[in-house]
């Protein structure tokens, strides 16, 4: 039993992808709107403070 759950935890981690994917836009929005744009279309927003 306790193999079974290693090898299809094991399976369901190896199918997974582990990255960051990013999506910019120049349009101008406030926080609140730009927020709900970004996690209707994506996943949530991410603030970058470096260039």
């Amino acid at each position: 039993m306790k193999w079974t759950l290693i090898l299809i935890l094991g399976w369901s981690l190896a199918g997974t992808t582990i990255g960051w994917t990013y999506h910019y836009s120049n349009v101008t929005l406030n926080w609140s709107d730009a927020r709900k744009w970004c996690q209707a279309n994506f996943t949530d927003m991410v603030v970058i403070q470096s260039q």
